[in-house]
């Protein structure tokens, strides 16, 4: 059972490519979750183990849970009070998927003990590679429902960005990889995989995905030592695979990105049509005269909001906040904060926020302890990579990954511990 539950929690992150319902709140990943803990608990009681003294701080993270789950509860009965519940399937949906982030956490600690499971997990996040294909066969992707708007790659994903958060992850891993390889076949392998990745992180015209691509490629830049290469050629590396992934985008795609931040280049709102008479030369020559400037879904507007809404519930609205409140828009539209701290004051007030932190200061003082190593750089890459996603976009519950790379973190090996690392990368 206990290798048949591995199996199941490596099918659940290589199934995070697909993030659509298939019954109900049910998607591949919460499917295969829930039965590897059913198979966890049979192993752990024919097996007689004590699952208290085989997960690494057990108590602390059951108490840090429960505190989550009382207090979204609690702006959750203050929402209704206030303003009613707009929808109690995506309320109760919340807490769903909260839970089975957190069961993905546990599970994570108990079986990724394991170098080779660590490894096995980190490498199922490339799943999202299967769309590479795409990328050359753009009217297939559009006919298959891949694209949104016409303009905005999102694959088996409900949004682009949430696909171009998954999507960064895997390019991470594939670095890991990279540079872990000296086997001149199997470098080129990652390497046109992590050029396909950053393309589908370009073509989802995800600004989050950019900051989040050049955080990365700084943080790994700045502990090149721990892959034995300069950072130099980790610059050169960055240069190289962003500016080829750009070409192999297709046109629209190529033009929509430059539009995003530099709005000049079209004058009007995203229009694919607009976008398809724009010539690179005309795009690449607007970049002269034009300032960069982030015309759509303004942050600065939404935070306010959001801010200000706070303000006036500090208990929290519920999971549903932005529906049953209805005051935060965007060009008249009922929205999110787009900022993950706001989305938990939001949710569960102060409560959430400080039980949060707590979980937060526990994995950064985890990697702050832990021996600096490749496994270590590929983790917190992952952590700052998540990091641009989290203030840019709403992930406390609706991105589950962010649950199992907090338990690749919190595994990590300190510094004087000597551990199984053979297997990882």
């Amino acid at each position: 059972m206990r290798r048949a539950a591995e199996i199941l929690i490596l099918f659940s992150t290589a199934t995070l490519f697909y993030r659509r319902e298939i019954f109900y709140l049910f998607k591949p990943f919460e499917i295969g979750i829930l039965t590897a803990v059913i198979c966890t608990l049979v192993y752990a009681l024919n097996a007689k183990k004590n699952l208290f003294k085989e997960i690494p701080h057990l108590p602390l993270w059951l108490t840090l849970f429960a505190l989550m789950f009382l207090f979204s509860a609690i702006g959750t009965a203050n929402g209704y009070r206030v303003y009613g519940i707009a929808d109690p399937v995506k309320t109760a949906g919340g807490f769903f998927y909260l839970g089975i982030g957190m069961l993905a956490l546990l599970l994570t600690l108990y079986y990724g003990r394991s170098a080779r499971f660590r490894n096995a997990i980190t490498l199922s996040f490339a799943s999202s590679l299967l769309f590479a294909p795409f990328i050359f066969m753009p009217e297939l992707a559009e006919k298959a429902g891949f694209i949104t708007e016409r303009i905005y790659f999102q694959g088996l994903h409900k949004n682009p960005t949430t696909f171009a958060f998954l999507a960064s992850i895997a390019a991470i891993t594939l670095i890991g990889k990279y540079f872990a390889r000296n086997h001149i076949c199997r470098r080129a392998a990652y390497a046109s995989g992590i050029i396909c990745i950053l393309a589908l992180c370009l073509w989802t015209g995800s600004r989050a995905s950019l900051l989040a691509i050049f955080l990365s490629f700084a943080w790994i830049a700045f502990h090149s030592r721990l892959f034995g290469v300069r950072k130099s050629a980790i610059i050169l590396a960055a240069v190289v695979a962003t500016a080829t992934a750009f070409v192999i985008i297709p046109h629209r795609a190529q033009i929509m990105v430059l539009d995003r931040v530099y709005p000049q280049i079209s004058g009007t709102a995203p229009n694919p049509t607009r976008f398809d008479n724009i010539s690179l030369r005309t795009a690449f020559g607007s970049l002269a005269t034009g300032t960069p400037s982030l015309p759509y879904q303004s942050r600065q507007s939404l935070w306010s909001q959001s801010i200000n809404l706070f303000m006036a519930h500090p208990l929290g609205l519920g999971m549903e906040y932005f529906r049953s409140a209805q005051a935060i828009r965007q060009n008249g539209d009922i929205t999110h904060s787009h900022n993950t701290v706001l989305q938990v004051l939001l949710t569960g007030g102060v409560g959430l926020f400080i039980t949060c932190l707590f979980f937060v200061f526990f994995v950064l003082k985890k990697t702050y302890r832990s021996k600096k190593d490749a496994e270590w750089l590929v983790i917190t890459t992952m952590l700052v990579c998540s990091a641009a996603f989290l203030m840019i976009g709403e992930s406390f519950y609706i991105t589950p990954w962010i649950w199992v790379i907090a338990a690749l973190a919190l595994l990590l090996p300190r510094a004087d511990e000597i551990r199984e690392a053979k297997g990882f990368l």
